[in-house]
């Protein structure tokens, strides 16, 4: 599979594709909050979350598959890599932060 250079170009662009749909489909209903119905927000809510988490998959997996190098370079910033541990780091302290602040009774 990481040989095959069209199935990670089909996991860019659909990825793309998917993640600017995402983010620019619900520009009339952040415009006017009443243009959609109660159905529709339903629906878009129940389907972009999985389908983003989905779009960012599948560039990952490309960029894991080693065919898409902008990925790669960016993963491999040491900038970035600090960021992600501190990320990381903020991930493990604040249930511990919240406990302590909101868990008092």
């Amino acid at each position: 599979m990481h040989e095959k250079k069209w199935i990670s170009v089909i996991f860019i662009s659909t990825g793309g594709l998917i993640i600017c749909l995402d983010l620019f489909l619900p520009y009339s209903a952040v415009k006017d909050p009443y243009s959609w119905t109660q159905a529709e927000n339903i629906a878009f809510y129940a389907i972009s979350r999985i389908a983003y988490a989905c779009a960012c998959a599948g560039l990952l997996l490309a960029v894991f598959l080693g065919n898409f190098n902008i990925g790669k370079i960016f993963f491999l910033n040491n900038y970035f890599r600090v960021i992600g541990k501190l990320t990381f780091g903020a991930a493990l302290i604040y249930p511990i932060v919240i406990m302590l602040f909101y868990g008092r009774t």
